[in-house]
């Protein structure tokens, strides 16, 4: 298993999300979306998940890529979209606006 970790820290999420921990599950299941769009020439080789860990700082979430094939890490890898490109997609996601707070 490849695991490609990426850490969400709380203060630099932002003040306008509704919920840290809901920010994190829906970025980490973003994330997951784009690179198995990233990697589907390789879907029947690997298999994409995540782990998010609650950290006192914020979150970790653990990208896990999961092949039996370790000649291609490298070629999947190179494959997937970068994490400033997807948090900048994200942020401008129209799916993504409940996570944000409304103006009363």
């Amino acid at each position: 298993m490849y695991i490609v970790k990426s850490q969400i820290y709380s203060n630099e999420l932002g003040d306008n999300w509704n919920d840290n921990h809901a920010t994190a599950q829906a970025l980490a299941k973003y994330t997951e979306s784009i690179w198995r769009a990233d990697s589907s020439d390789f879907k029947n080789d690997i298999e994409i998940g995540f782990v998010i860990k609650k950290k006192e700082y914020g979150y970790d979430i653990e990208m896990l890529i999961n092949t039996n094939n370790l000649d291609i890490i490298d070629e999947i890898t190179s494959s997937l979209t970068d994490e400033t490109t997807i948090w900048d997609r994200f942020c401008n996601d129209v799916n993504t606006i409940e996570l944000w707070e409304r103006e009363a």
